[in-house]
């Protein structure tokens, strides 16, 4: 994993590109350039744990380019659950619900995820109280979107 910087995001994923994503859907081109300066940008290569099953969510993910899969169980024992769609976020349910993470979200090939902590959430509503909402509004269909497929996976 390496940290990349806002600058050199451009070279693979535009701003055009985020406008259209599920997670930043009808918000301004400022807000998405603001978060996308706010928050930090993550490259991951192949098969790399983006965060473990059981750990206590203090951030959230949106997918930006490439792919990331979610496991559920135990190691060794783990089966794969979703695949996060480009533009979809990821770990949002239990870092608003105040728990650990239920499963485990590795990257699937070359990936950039943009990571937005606690922290930067709470203060994205402190900047734009106007945009937000609907900032929000996106994330809880993406969490809706979720928890639908799982349920339609256990039938």
């Amino acid at each position: 994993m390496k940290v990349l910087d806002p600058q050199d995001l451009s070279k693979t994923v535009s701003l055009a590109d985020c406008e259209d994503m599920s997670s930043f859907g009808a918000l301004s081109r400022h807000f998405v350039e603001t978060l996308l300066q706010s928050a930090e940008i993550m490259e991951f290569g192949g098969d790399e744990q983006i965060f473990p099953a059981g750990e206590k969510a203090s951030c959230f993910y949106i997918l930006l380019y490439g792919g990331v899969s979610l496991f559920s169980g135990e190691p060794g024992k783990q089966r794969k659950i979703a695949d996060v769609s480009l533009g979809q976020s990821f770990g949002f349910a239990s870092l608003i619900g105040l728990r650990h993470r239920s499963y485990q979200a590795r990257s699937s090939g070359q990936s950039i995820v943009l990571r937005i902590t606690s922290t930067l959430f709470a203060s994205l509503y402190e900047r734009d109280q106007k945009e937000f909402p609907v900032f929000f509004l996106n994330l809880s269909r993406d969490m809706s979107r979720f928890l639908a497929y799982l349920a339609e996976q256990a039938n």
